[in-house]
Protein backbone atom coordinates (compact mmCIF):
# COMPACT_ATOMS: atom_id res chain seq x y z
CA UNK A 1 0.00 0.00 0.00
CA UNK A 2 1.24 3.43 -0.93
CA UNK A 3 2.14 5.76 2.27
CA UNK A 4 0.21 8.06 1.16
CA UNK A 5 -2.89 5.63 0.85
CA UNK A 6 -3.07 5.46 5.06
CA UNK A 7 -4.43 9.37 4.93
CA UNK A 8 -7.78 11.12 3.33
CA UNK A 9 -6.75 12.99 0.64
CA UNK A 10 -8.26 16.07 1.53
CA UNK A 11 -8.14 16.91 5.57
CA UNK A 12 -9.49 19.62 8.00
CA UNK A 13 -8.39 20.71 11.06
CA UNK A 14 -10.07 23.35 13.59
CA UNK A 15 -7.81 25.75 15.16
CA UNK A 16 -7.75 27.00 18.69
CA UNK A 17 -9.19 30.14 18.25
CA UNK A 18 -10.54 32.17 15.70
CA UNK A 19 -8.27 35.00 14.15
CA UNK A 20 -9.38 38.22 13.05
CA UNK A 21 -7.72 39.16 9.21
CA UNK A 22 -6.98 35.91 7.74
CA UNK A 23 -8.60 32.91 9.59
CA UNK A 24 -8.30 29.72 7.09
CA UNK A 25 -4.89 28.58 5.02
CA UNK A 26 -5.35 25.71 2.29
CA UNK A 27 -2.18 23.64 2.61
CA UNK A 28 -1.47 22.14 -0.58
CA UNK A 29 1.42 19.31 -0.91
CA UNK A 30 1.74 15.75 -1.87
CA UNK A 31 4.04 14.93 1.23
CA UNK A 32 1.58 14.21 3.92
CA UNK A 33 4.59 14.98 7.26
CA UNK A 34 5.06 18.22 4.98
CA UNK A 35 1.55 19.45 4.95
CA UNK A 36 0.89 17.80 8.92
CA UNK A 37 4.32 19.93 10.07
CA UNK A 38 3.22 23.46 8.55
CA UNK A 39 -0.67 22.34 9.69
CA UNK A 40 0.97 21.66 13.06
CA UNK A 41 2.51 25.07 12.98
CA UNK A 42 0.36 27.38 12.29
CA UNK A 43 -2.51 25.80 14.27
CA UNK A 44 -0.61 26.70 17.09
CA UNK A 45 -1.04 30.52 16.34
CA UNK A 46 -4.75 30.15 15.49
CA UNK A 47 -5.23 29.66 11.89
CA UNK A 48 -7.87 27.21 10.92
CA UNK A 49 -5.91 25.03 8.47
CA UNK A 50 -7.52 22.92 5.58
CA UNK A 51 -4.95 20.02 4.15
CA UNK A 52 -4.21 18.83 0.28
CA UNK A 53 -2.72 16.30 -1.22
CA UNK A 54 -3.43 16.40 -4.91
CA UNK A 55 -5.46 18.84 -7.91
CA UNK A 56 -9.05 17.52 -7.48
CA UNK A 57 -8.57 18.26 -3.53
CA UNK A 58 -6.87 21.58 -4.11
CA UNK A 59 -10.08 22.96 -6.43
CA UNK A 60 -12.20 21.04 -4.13
CA UNK A 61 -11.80 23.14 -0.74
CA UNK A 62 -11.10 26.26 -2.39
CA UNK A 63 -14.65 26.28 -3.87
CA UNK A 64 -16.29 24.45 -0.94
CA UNK A 65 -14.64 26.27 2.04
CA UNK A 66 -12.99 29.66 0.50
CA UNK A 67 -9.76 30.31 2.25
CA UNK A 68 -8.62 33.39 2.38
CA UNK A 69 -4.46 31.96 1.84
CA UNK A 70 -3.09 29.36 -0.57
CA UNK A 71 0.33 27.42 0.95
CA UNK A 72 1.37 25.07 -1.96
CA UNK A 73 4.37 22.79 -2.71
CA UNK A 74 5.66 23.36 -6.22
CA UNK A 75 4.75 19.84 -7.62
CA UNK A 76 1.97 17.46 -7.66
CA UNK A 77 2.51 14.17 -9.42
CA UNK A 78 4.02 16.09 -12.48
CA UNK A 79 1.37 19.11 -12.93
CA UNK A 80 3.28 22.00 -11.57
CA UNK A 81 1.75 23.98 -8.89
CA UNK A 82 2.14 27.27 -10.84
CA UNK A 83 -0.33 25.81 -13.64
CA UNK A 84 -2.99 24.34 -10.86
CA UNK A 85 -3.08 28.17 -9.56
CA UNK A 86 -3.60 30.08 -12.95
CA UNK A 87 -6.29 27.67 -12.78
CA UNK A 88 -7.40 28.85 -9.81
CA UNK A 89 -7.06 32.66 -10.66
CA UNK A 90 -9.64 32.33 -12.79
CA UNK A 91 -12.37 32.03 -10.19
CA UNK A 92 -13.15 35.84 -9.26
CA UNK A 93 -13.69 34.72 -5.49
CA UNK A 94 -9.63 33.38 -5.57
CA UNK A 95 -8.25 35.99 -7.43
CA UNK A 96 -7.03 38.20 -4.92
CA UNK A 97 -6.05 36.15 -1.72
CA UNK A 98 -2.21 35.71 -1.50
CA UNK A 99 -0.47 32.62 -2.82
CA UNK A 100 2.58 31.41 -1.08
CA UNK A 101 4.35 28.42 -3.14
CA UNK A 102 7.04 26.62 -1.50
CA UNK A 103 9.82 25.56 -3.92
CA UNK A 104 13.40 25.02 -4.13
CA UNK A 105 13.58 26.25 -7.93
CA UNK A 106 16.95 28.72 -8.24
CA UNK A 107 16.52 29.60 -12.06
CA UNK A 108 15.71 33.16 -11.97
CA UNK A 109 13.13 32.41 -15.27
CA UNK A 110 11.04 30.08 -13.89
CA UNK A 111 10.93 31.67 -10.84
CA UNK A 112 9.82 34.71 -12.61
CA UNK A 113 6.95 32.54 -14.55
CA UNK A 114 5.62 31.30 -11.07
CA UNK A 115 4.18 35.03 -10.44
CA UNK A 116 2.82 35.54 -13.89
CA UNK A 117 1.18 32.40 -13.24
CA UNK A 118 0.01 34.16 -9.65
CA UNK A 119 1.95 33.20 -6.89
CA UNK A 120 2.69 36.14 -4.67
CA UNK A 121 5.32 35.22 -2.58
CA UNK A 122 7.85 32.47 -3.13
CA UNK A 123 9.55 30.58 0.34
CA UNK A 124 12.52 28.46 -0.02
CA UNK A 125 12.20 24.83 -0.33
CA UNK A 126 12.74 22.42 2.48
CA UNK A 127 10.59 25.14 4.37
CA UNK A 128 11.47 26.11 7.45
CA UNK A 129 8.12 25.89 9.41
CA UNK A 130 9.12 29.58 12.01
CA UNK A 131 9.86 31.76 8.00
CA UNK A 132 6.57 30.66 7.17
CA UNK A 133 4.68 31.20 9.85
CA UNK A 134 6.14 34.56 10.26
CA UNK A 135 5.59 35.64 6.41
CA UNK A 136 2.02 34.14 7.13
CA UNK A 137 1.47 36.48 10.16
CA UNK A 138 3.07 39.53 8.00
CA UNK A 139 0.77 39.30 5.33
CA UNK A 140 -2.28 39.02 7.75
CA UNK A 141 -1.57 41.91 9.75
CA UNK A 142 -0.69 43.64 6.90
CA UNK A 143 3.04 44.93 8.14
CA UNK A 144 4.31 44.47 4.60
CA UNK A 145 1.62 45.14 2.23
CA UNK A 146 2.66 44.89 -1.21
CA UNK A 147 4.86 47.82 -1.91
CA UNK A 148 4.68 50.30 -4.91
CA UNK A 149 8.51 50.10 -5.87
CA UNK A 150 9.89 48.54 -8.44
CA UNK A 151 13.36 46.98 -8.18
CA UNK A 152 15.84 46.32 -11.11
CA UNK A 153 18.19 43.42 -10.45
CA UNK A 154 21.10 43.27 -12.72
CA UNK A 155 23.84 39.95 -12.73
CA UNK A 156 24.89 37.20 -15.10
CA UNK A 157 24.32 33.96 -12.39
CA UNK A 158 20.98 32.36 -12.85
CA UNK A 159 21.44 31.11 -9.43
CA UNK A 160 21.59 34.53 -7.68
CA UNK A 161 18.93 36.20 -9.55
CA UNK A 162 16.82 34.00 -8.18
CA UNK A 163 17.65 34.33 -5.09
CA UNK A 164 16.73 38.38 -5.62
CA UNK A 165 13.35 37.58 -6.57
CA UNK A 166 12.57 34.73 -3.95
CA UNK A 167 13.91 36.93 -1.06
CA UNK A 168 11.91 40.34 -2.26
CA UNK A 169 8.92 38.96 -3.28
CA UNK A 170 8.28 37.85 0.27
CA UNK A 171 7.96 41.44 0.64
CA UNK A 172 5.77 42.48 -2.39
CA UNK A 173 8.57 44.15 -4.54
CA UNK A 174 8.25 44.48 -7.90
CA UNK A 175 11.44 43.07 -9.30
CA UNK A 176 12.47 42.88 -12.91
CA UNK A 177 15.43 40.45 -13.11
CA UNK A 178 17.59 41.15 -15.97
CA UNK A 179 20.65 38.60 -16.86
CA UNK A 180 23.20 40.61 -19.06
CA UNK A 181 24.74 44.18 -18.63
CA UNK A 182 23.15 45.46 -22.11
CA UNK A 183 19.59 44.94 -21.14
CA UNK A 184 20.19 46.20 -17.67
CA UNK A 185 20.90 49.63 -19.08
CA UNK A 186 18.43 49.52 -21.76
CA UNK A 187 15.57 48.29 -19.21
CA UNK A 188 16.64 50.91 -16.50
CA UNK A 189 16.77 53.67 -19.04
CA UNK A 190 13.00 52.81 -20.41
CA UNK A 191 11.81 51.79 -17.05
CA UNK A 192 10.87 53.51 -14.20
CA UNK A 193 12.99 52.58 -10.98
CA UNK A 194 13.18 53.21 -7.03
CA UNK A 195 16.40 51.12 -6.70
CA UNK A 196 18.80 49.15 -8.53
CA UNK A 197 20.90 45.84 -7.90
CA UNK A 198 23.58 45.61 -9.73
CA UNK A 199 26.19 42.31 -9.46
CA UNK A 200 29.59 43.74 -8.71
CA UNK A 201 31.23 40.73 -10.85
CA UNK A 202 29.73 40.48 -14.52
CA UNK A 203 30.74 38.93 -17.84
CA UNK A 204 31.10 42.02 -19.53
CA UNK A 205 31.60 44.77 -17.03
CA UNK A 206 32.07 44.75 -13.38
CA UNK A 207 29.64 46.63 -10.94
CA UNK A 208 31.49 49.61 -10.55
CA UNK A 209 31.54 50.53 -14.44
CA UNK A 210 28.00 49.92 -14.72
CA UNK A 211 27.45 52.44 -11.91
CA UNK A 212 29.28 55.06 -13.57
CA UNK A 213 27.34 54.12 -16.73
CA UNK A 214 24.01 54.35 -14.92
CA UNK A 215 25.30 57.81 -12.82
CA UNK A 216 26.43 59.37 -15.95
CA UNK A 217 23.14 59.12 -18.24
CA UNK A 218 20.69 61.75 -17.78
CA UNK A 219 17.43 58.94 -17.65
CA UNK A 220 18.98 56.98 -15.18
CA UNK A 221 21.52 58.90 -12.95
CA UNK A 222 18.84 59.42 -10.67
CA UNK A 223 18.16 55.73 -9.64
CA UNK A 224 19.76 54.13 -6.22
CA UNK A 225 21.83 51.71 -6.92
CA UNK A 226 22.89 48.93 -4.67
CA UNK A 227 26.04 47.05 -5.19
CA UNK A 228 25.81 43.00 -4.80
CA UNK A 229 29.56 42.42 -3.40
CA UNK A 230 31.25 38.94 -4.23
CA UNK A 231 33.80 39.68 -1.28
CA UNK A 232 35.28 42.21 1.23
CA UNK A 233 37.69 43.21 -1.57
CA UNK A 234 34.52 44.25 -3.39
CA UNK A 235 33.02 46.66 -0.92
CA UNK A 236 36.42 48.58 -0.38
CA UNK A 237 37.30 48.81 -4.11
CA UNK A 238 33.66 50.31 -4.74
CA UNK A 239 34.13 53.06 -2.07
CA UNK A 240 34.92 55.73 -4.45
CA UNK A 241 34.82 53.77 -7.70
CA UNK A 242 37.23 56.14 -10.09
CA UNK A 243 35.90 58.72 -8.73
CA UNK A 244 32.49 58.55 -9.58
CA UNK A 245 29.49 58.42 -7.59
CA UNK A 246 29.33 56.16 -4.90
CA UNK A 247 26.27 53.69 -4.69
CA UNK A 248 23.75 54.19 -1.98
CA UNK A 249 24.80 50.55 -0.57
CA UNK A 250 26.73 47.71 -0.77
CA UNK A 251 25.28 44.16 0.24
CA UNK A 252 27.52 41.29 0.60
CA UNK A 253 26.28 38.88 -2.02
CA UNK A 254 26.74 35.95 1.08
CA UNK A 255 24.10 37.58 3.57
CA UNK A 256 21.35 38.19 0.21
CA UNK A 257 18.81 35.39 1.77
CA UNK A 258 18.96 36.25 5.05
CA UNK A 259 19.37 40.36 4.87
CA UNK A 260 18.59 41.69 1.47
CA UNK A 261 15.55 42.48 2.50
CA UNK A 262 16.44 44.29 5.55
CA UNK A 263 19.29 46.62 3.83
CA UNK A 264 16.04 47.42 1.35
CA UNK A 265 13.46 48.16 3.18
CA UNK A 266 15.92 50.46 5.92
CA UNK A 267 16.88 51.99 2.80
CA UNK A 268 13.25 52.93 1.40
CA UNK A 269 12.19 53.90 4.81
CA UNK A 270 14.66 56.12 5.36
CA UNK A 271 13.93 57.60 1.67
CA UNK A 272 10.59 58.25 3.29
CA UNK A 273 11.41 59.71 5.86
CA UNK A 274 13.74 62.57 4.31
CA UNK A 275 10.72 63.42 1.68
CA UNK A 276 8.69 65.76 2.61
CA UNK A 277 5.63 65.87 3.89
CA UNK A 278 6.32 62.14 5.09
CA UNK A 279 3.31 61.82 7.30
CA UNK A 280 0.32 60.69 5.57
CA UNK A 281 -2.91 62.37 6.45
CA UNK A 282 -6.86 61.48 5.70
CA UNK A 283 -9.43 63.83 5.88
CA UNK A 284 -13.50 62.39 6.32
CA UNK A 285 -15.89 64.97 5.91
CA UNK A 286 -19.18 64.87 3.64
CA UNK A 287 -19.22 69.00 4.20
CA UNK A 288 -17.64 70.55 0.59
CA UNK A 289 -16.36 73.51 2.60
CA UNK A 290 -14.71 71.37 5.12
CA UNK A 291 -12.91 69.00 2.57
CA UNK A 292 -11.52 72.62 1.00
CA UNK A 293 -10.53 73.54 3.76
CA UNK A 294 -8.71 70.70 4.76
CA UNK A 295 -7.49 70.23 1.52
CA UNK A 296 -5.56 73.90 1.67
CA UNK A 297 -4.16 73.26 5.21
CA UNK A 298 -2.58 69.88 4.66
CA UNK A 299 -1.45 70.95 1.12
CA UNK A 300 -0.33 74.30 2.50
CA UNK A 301 2.09 71.93 5.27
CA UNK A 302 3.11 69.70 2.85
CA UNK A 303 1.31 66.25 4.31
CA UNK A 304 1.11 63.94 1.86
CA UNK A 305 -3.41 63.54 2.17
CA UNK A 306 -6.48 61.98 1.13
CA UNK A 307 -9.65 64.26 1.02
CA UNK A 308 -12.93 62.10 1.42
CA UNK A 309 -16.39 63.55 1.31
CA UNK A 310 -17.83 59.97 0.76
CA UNK A 311 -17.53 58.13 3.97
CA UNK A 312 -18.93 54.60 2.57
CA UNK A 313 -15.98 54.94 0.68
CA UNK A 314 -13.57 55.50 3.10
CA UNK A 315 -12.49 52.04 4.25
CA UNK A 316 -11.73 51.45 0.84
CA UNK A 317 -9.25 54.51 0.88
CA UNK A 318 -7.39 53.68 4.48
CA UNK A 319 -6.66 50.22 3.42
CA UNK A 320 -5.07 51.82 0.09
CA UNK A 321 -3.51 55.26 1.34
CA UNK A 322 -2.49 53.60 4.79
CA UNK A 323 -2.60 57.02 6.50
CA UNK A 324 -0.70 57.77 9.81
CA UNK A 325 -3.49 60.50 11.45
CA UNK A 326 -7.38 60.80 10.46
CA UNK A 327 -9.21 63.59 10.92
CA UNK A 328 -12.96 62.57 11.17
CA UNK A 329 -16.34 64.31 11.19
CA UNK A 330 -18.87 62.92 14.04
CA UNK A 331 -21.79 63.27 11.88
CA UNK A 332 -22.25 61.92 8.66
CA UNK A 333 -24.75 60.26 6.23
CA UNK A 334 -25.23 56.39 6.12
CA UNK A 335 -22.01 55.85 8.38
CA UNK A 336 -20.82 58.26 11.52
CA UNK A 337 -17.78 59.31 12.83
CA UNK A 338 -18.09 56.65 16.25
CA UNK A 339 -18.79 53.52 13.93
CA UNK A 340 -16.40 54.26 11.05
CA UNK A 341 -13.47 54.75 13.57
CA UNK A 342 -14.84 51.66 15.53
CA UNK A 343 -14.67 49.55 12.08
CA UNK A 344 -10.89 51.23 11.18
CA UNK A 345 -9.58 50.24 14.69
CA UNK A 346 -10.77 46.68 14.14
CA UNK A 347 -8.56 45.65 11.36
CA UNK A 348 -5.07 45.00 12.83
CA UNK A 349 -3.26 46.66 9.98
CA UNK A 350 -4.77 50.12 11.18
CA UNK A 351 -5.26 49.33 14.94
CA UNK A 352 -1.96 52.27 15.79
CA UNK A 353 -3.39 55.27 13.31
CA UNK A 354 -4.22 58.30 14.89
CA UNK A 355 -8.17 59.58 14.58
CA UNK A 356 -8.89 62.62 16.10
CA UNK A 357 -13.02 63.74 15.95
CA UNK A 358 -13.64 66.87 14.73
CA UNK A 359 -17.53 67.93 15.42
CA UNK A 360 -19.55 70.61 16.47
CA UNK A 361 -21.02 68.17 19.19
CA UNK A 362 -19.27 69.32 21.96
CA UNK A 363 -21.43 67.47 24.34
CA UNK A 364 -19.61 65.45 27.57
CA UNK A 365 -21.45 62.31 26.12
CA UNK A 366 -20.31 62.43 22.76
CA UNK A 367 -16.67 63.06 23.35
CA UNK A 368 -16.79 60.10 26.09
CA UNK A 369 -18.53 58.11 23.02
CA UNK A 370 -15.77 59.41 21.03
CA UNK A 371 -12.80 57.85 23.51
CA UNK A 372 -14.47 54.80 23.80
CA UNK A 373 -15.00 54.46 20.02
CA UNK A 374 -10.80 54.60 19.86
CA UNK A 375 -10.03 58.39 18.98
CA UNK A 376 -7.32 59.73 20.26
CA UNK A 377 -8.71 63.87 20.34
CA UNK A 378 -12.11 65.71 20.59
CA UNK A 379 -12.06 69.00 18.84
CA UNK A 380 -15.31 71.08 17.94
CA UNK A 381 -15.96 73.01 14.86
CA UNK A 382 -15.28 75.58 14.21
CA UNK A 383 -11.52 74.94 14.75
CA UNK A 384 -8.32 77.10 15.42
CA UNK A 385 -5.93 76.15 12.09
CA UNK A 386 -2.89 76.51 14.66
CA UNK A 387 -4.00 74.22 17.19
CA UNK A 388 -5.28 71.27 14.86
CA UNK A 389 -1.99 71.31 13.52
CA UNK A 390 -0.67 71.30 16.77
CA UNK A 391 -2.66 68.29 17.84
CA UNK A 392 -1.89 66.58 14.88
CA UNK A 393 1.98 67.60 15.51
CA UNK A 394 1.66 65.66 19.23
CA UNK A 395 -0.54 62.85 17.74
CA UNK A 396 2.01 62.04 14.91
CA UNK A 397 4.94 62.25 17.03
CA UNK A 398 3.38 59.86 19.38
CA UNK A 399 2.38 57.29 16.85
CA UNK A 400 6.15 57.73 15.11
CA UNK A 401 7.64 57.33 18.73
CA UNK A 402 5.00 53.91 18.85
CA UNK A 403 6.24 52.73 15.79
CA UNK A 404 10.10 53.33 15.92
CA UNK A 405 9.69 51.31 19.57
CA UNK A 406 8.21 48.83 17.67
CA UNK A 407 10.28 48.46 15.07
CA UNK A 408 13.23 48.14 17.03
CA UNK A 409 11.68 45.49 19.78
CA UNK A 410 10.61 43.33 16.09
CA UNK A 411 14.40 43.92 15.35
CA UNK A 412 15.49 42.69 18.43
CA UNK A 413 13.34 39.76 18.58
CA UNK A 414 14.80 39.02 14.83
CA UNK A 415 18.23 39.28 16.42
CA UNK A 416 17.04 37.31 19.13
CA UNK A 417 16.34 34.31 16.50
CA UNK A 418 19.47 34.98 14.26
CA UNK A 419 21.56 34.12 17.38
CA UNK A 420 19.55 31.07 18.47
CA UNK A 421 19.99 30.04 14.57
CA UNK A 422 23.78 30.70 14.63
CA UNK A 423 24.08 28.93 18.25
CA UNK A 424 23.22 25.24 16.93
CA UNK A 425 24.05 25.59 13.10
CA UNK A 426 27.71 24.99 11.45
CA UNK A 427 29.15 28.19 10.55
CA UNK A 428 30.73 27.00 7.30
CA UNK A 429 28.17 24.62 5.83
CA UNK A 430 24.35 25.71 7.77
CA UNK A 431 24.15 22.21 9.06
CA UNK A 432 22.93 21.98 12.35
CA UNK A 433 25.67 21.40 14.38
CA UNK A 434 27.54 18.63 17.10
CA UNK A 435 25.38 19.87 20.16
CA UNK A 436 22.08 19.94 18.88
CA UNK A 437 22.60 17.12 16.97
CA UNK A 438 23.02 15.18 19.78
CA UNK A 439 20.27 17.01 21.55
CA UNK A 440 17.59 16.16 18.42
CA UNK A 441 18.88 12.13 18.50
CA UNK A 442 17.70 12.32 22.27
CA UNK A 443 14.51 13.68 21.42
CA UNK A 444 14.05 11.23 18.76
CA UNK A 445 14.62 7.88 20.49
CA UNK A 446 12.29 9.37 23.27
CA UNK A 447 9.91 9.64 20.54
CA UNK A 448 10.75 6.21 19.24
CA UNK A 449 9.82 4.65 22.60
CA UNK A 450 6.25 6.59 22.61
CA UNK A 451 5.32 5.40 19.37
CA UNK A 452 6.79 2.10 18.89
CA UNK A 453 8.61 3.96 15.50
CA UNK A 454 12.25 2.79 13.66
CA UNK A 455 15.30 5.37 14.04
CA UNK A 456 18.56 4.89 12.36
CA UNK A 457 21.63 7.25 12.71
CA UNK A 458 24.87 7.90 9.55
CA UNK A 459 28.08 9.23 10.18
CA UNK A 460 29.65 10.23 6.80
CA UNK A 461 33.58 10.72 6.57
CA UNK A 462 35.22 12.17 3.70
CA UNK A 463 37.28 9.88 1.96
CA UNK A 464 41.40 11.33 2.26
CA UNK A 465 40.25 14.35 3.13
CA UNK A 466 43.52 15.55 5.14
CA UNK A 467 45.39 15.07 1.80
CA UNK A 468 43.19 16.98 -0.09
CA UNK A 469 43.40 19.71 2.28
CA UNK A 470 47.28 19.47 2.17
CA UNK A 471 47.59 19.33 -1.81
CA UNK A 472 44.92 21.91 -2.51
CA UNK A 473 44.73 24.33 0.84
CA UNK A 474 42.10 25.38 3.18
CA UNK A 475 39.90 27.35 0.91
CA UNK A 476 39.18 24.26 -1.40
CA UNK A 477 39.00 21.91 1.67
CA UNK A 478 36.42 24.10 2.64
CA UNK A 479 34.97 24.33 -0.70
CA UNK A 480 34.64 20.25 -0.69
CA UNK A 481 33.06 20.36 2.80
CA UNK A 482 29.86 22.70 1.58
CA UNK A 483 29.57 20.65 -1.20
CA UNK A 484 29.05 17.19 0.51
CA UNK A 485 26.61 18.92 2.85
CA UNK A 486 25.23 20.54 0.12
CA UNK A 487 24.54 16.84 -1.94
CA UNK A 488 23.58 15.22 1.43
CA UNK A 489 20.69 17.93 2.05
CA UNK A 490 19.51 17.70 -1.49
CA UNK A 491 19.33 13.69 -1.83
CA UNK A 492 18.44 13.50 1.92
CA UNK A 493 14.28 12.78 2.84
CA UNK A 494 12.47 16.02 4.38
CA UNK A 495 12.18 14.71 7.57
CA UNK A 496 15.98 13.29 8.08
CA UNK A 497 18.11 15.59 10.17
CA UNK A 498 21.25 16.56 8.57
CA UNK A 499 24.28 17.74 10.62
CA UNK A 500 28.05 18.59 10.75
CA UNK A 501 29.58 15.56 13.17
CA UNK A 502 32.89 17.39 13.70
CA UNK A 503 36.12 18.13 10.95
CA UNK A 504 35.11 16.37 7.90
CA UNK A 505 32.48 13.79 9.32
CA UNK A 506 28.90 14.54 8.75
CA UNK A 507 25.82 12.60 10.55
CA UNK A 508 22.26 12.31 9.38
CA UNK A 509 19.31 10.83 11.74
CA UNK A 510 16.40 9.12 10.24
CA UNK A 511 12.74 8.86 12.00
CA UNK A 512 11.24 6.34 11.53
CA UNK A 513 13.33 4.47 9.59
CA UNK A 514 14.05 0.81 9.74
CA UNK A 515 17.84 -1.74 8.51
CA UNK A 516 16.57 -1.57 4.64
CA UNK A 517 15.18 1.66 3.85
CA UNK A 518 18.31 2.86 5.55
CA UNK A 519 20.91 1.48 3.69
CA UNK A 520 19.04 2.51 0.39
CA UNK A 521 19.23 6.13 1.48
CA UNK A 522 22.87 5.50 2.77
CA UNK A 523 23.36 4.38 -0.62
CA UNK A 524 21.47 7.13 -2.45
CA UNK A 525 23.60 9.88 -0.95
CA UNK A 526 26.77 7.93 -1.11
CA UNK A 527 25.97 8.10 -4.98
CA UNK A 528 25.09 11.69 -4.92
CA UNK A 529 28.52 12.84 -3.27
CA UNK A 530 29.87 10.39 -6.05
CA UNK A 531 28.72 11.49 -8.76
CA UNK A 532 29.79 15.40 -8.11
CA UNK A 533 32.73 17.78 -9.13
CA UNK A 534 34.12 20.19 -7.48
CA UNK A 535 36.06 22.48 -9.29
CA UNK A 536 39.39 24.17 -8.15
CA UNK A 537 41.59 26.53 -10.11
CA UNK A 538 39.84 25.20 -12.99
CA UNK A 539 40.42 21.64 -12.72
CA UNK A 540 37.82 19.11 -12.11
CA UNK A 541 37.91 16.84 -8.68
CA UNK A 542 35.15 14.23 -6.90
CA UNK A 543 34.95 13.78 -3.72
CA UNK A 544 33.22 10.30 -2.02
CA UNK A 545 32.84 9.43 1.23
CA UNK A 546 32.20 6.15 3.34
CA UNK A 547 29.28 5.46 5.24
CA UNK A 548 28.61 3.78 8.57
CA UNK A 549 25.10 3.01 9.82
CA UNK A 550 23.14 1.55 13.12
CA UNK A 551 19.35 1.15 13.38
CA UNK A 552 18.81 1.53 17.00
CA UNK A 553 18.07 -1.72 18.75
CA UNK A 554 15.81 0.20 21.81
CA UNK A 555 17.89 -0.53 24.13
CA UNK A 556 21.22 1.68 23.52
CA UNK A 557 21.53 5.27 24.54
CA UNK A 558 22.13 7.92 21.83
CA UNK A 559 26.05 7.32 22.94
CA UNK A 560 25.53 3.66 22.18
CA UNK A 561 23.91 4.15 19.17
CA UNK A 562 26.76 6.62 17.88
CA UNK A 563 29.42 4.10 18.75
CA UNK A 564 27.49 1.30 16.52
CA UNK A 565 27.64 3.38 13.72
CA UNK A 566 31.10 4.90 13.58
CA UNK A 567 32.30 1.38 14.37
CA UNK A 568 30.54 0.69 10.83
CA UNK A 569 31.96 3.77 9.35
CA UNK A 570 35.13 2.62 10.60
CA UNK A 571 34.86 -0.96 8.50
CA UNK A 572 33.54 1.05 5.58
CA UNK A 573 37.05 2.60 5.56
CA UNK A 574 39.11 -0.47 6.49
CA UNK A 575 37.27 -1.81 3.45
CA UNK A 576 38.11 0.16 0.61
CA UNK A 577 36.30 3.34 1.28
CA UNK A 578 33.57 4.73 -0.68
CA UNK A 579 31.27 2.44 0.43
CA UNK A 580 28.11 1.75 3.32
CA UNK A 581 28.60 -0.33 6.24
CA UNK A 582 25.57 -1.42 8.02
CA UNK A 583 26.45 -2.32 11.71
Amino acid sequence: MDHFDKYPKTVTTDSPAKRPGITTILVADPSVSECRNIQRALSQRGYHVLIAHDQPGIVKLCSSKKPEMIIIGSDFDGIHAKTIIRELKTDPRITDIPVVMISSEKDAGEIKSFFSHGVNHLVSAPVDESVLVELVERIDRGARPVRNERILAVTGDKDLGGNIMTTLSAYGYEVELVLNEADGLKLAAGGLFDLALIDSRMPEMDGTTFLGILKSAEKTKNIPVFILARDPDDKASLGNPNGLQTPEGVVPISSIESDLSNYVEAFFESALRRASGMSKVIAIDDSPIMCKLYSQILSKRNYKHQIISDPTTAIETVDKFRPDLILMDQNMPEINGFDLTRMIKSRPEHANVRIIMVTSDAKKESIIKALDSGVVDFLTKPFDEEILLARMKVHLNSKKLYDDLTNAYQLMETLKNKLEILSITDGLTGLFNHRHFYDTLSKCLAKSIDNGSTVSVMLFDVDFFKKFNDTHGHKAGDKALVMVADKIVSAKRADDIAARYGGEEFALILPDTGHYQARIEAEKIRETIENAVIEISGQAYKITVSVGVAVWNRKWDEDQLIIMADTALYQSKENGRNRVTMA
